[in-house]
Parts: structure tokens; C-alpha cells; sequence
């Protein structure tokens, strides 16, 4: 008697299913995440060339308005100065703390940066 074996299968397999489904969502969460951190600030260093009197922390408040979908105290932003070769830089600096939210997979912590730099006259 065959009754009930998709069952018993279902039973064993569904665990694994929905680990992996959620992992899939949780990857796709890291990567727009990751994006995200990029974008904010790229944006940033382009707001800080277009605004070359902008202060760092009107730079900083750039970056976190442009980081859509994500707390502002989640992240930190450093803005750094340096000079190569007589030009100037502003390097904007991102950086979040991802976690898996996966049951049973212990992945800890990843961190996550979005970096850019642009040149700007000191």
C-alpha cells in the first residue's frame, strides 16, 4: 500500500525547500542592500562636486537621504580628503552590517561598503 509516501516526502523535502527559498531572498536582500550602499554614495560624491563648499556633515546627511529603504542609524558614512599628485579627493565610505535572517544557516555577519571618490578642489 502506496498511501501516504508523497507525504512522508513532502515531509523530508520541505525543510530543505524552504531554506533554500528563503536563502534565495536573503541573497537577493544582500545584493540591493549592497547596491544600495553604492548608490548613496556615488551620490554623495557627486553632490559634494557639484557643492564644493558642502560641509562634511552636509555630505554625510547626502548620503543617508539617498540610501532609500534603509534606517539611517543602520549604517555609518565617513567622509575623507586626501591629495595625489597636487588634485584633491573626497572619498565617500558606506558601510552596513548584514546578517542572515536564515534559520539554522549561522552565516554571521557581513559587511557591506559602497565607496566612491571624486575629485575636489581644497
Amino acid at each position: 500500500d502506496r498511501r501516504g509516501v508523497s507525504a512522508v516526502e513532502f515531509g523530508l523535502a520541505a525543510p530543505f525547500l524552504i531554506v533554500a527559498i528563503l536563502g534565495s531572498i536573503e541573497v537577493g536582500r544582500l545584493y540591493w542592500l549592497d547596491n544600495t550602499m553604492q548608490f548613496a554614495a556615488a551620490e554623495a560624491a557627486r553632490y559634494a562636486m557639484v557643492h564644493q563648499t558642502a560641509s562634511d556633515q552636509q555630505i554625510t546627511d547626502m548620503a543617508k537621504s539617498q540610501a532609500v529603504g534603509v534606517s539611517p542609524d543602520s549604517f555609518t558614512v565617513q567622509v575623507n580628503t586626501d591629495t595625489v599628485n597636487g588634485v584633491g579627493y573626497l572619498t565617500v565610505t558606506m558601510s552596513y552590517p548584514f546578517d542572515f535572517n536564515v534559520p539554522f544557516v549561522p552565516a554571521g555577519l557581513i559587511t557591506l561598503t559602497g565607496r566612491s571618490r571624486a575629485p575636489r578642489p581644497f
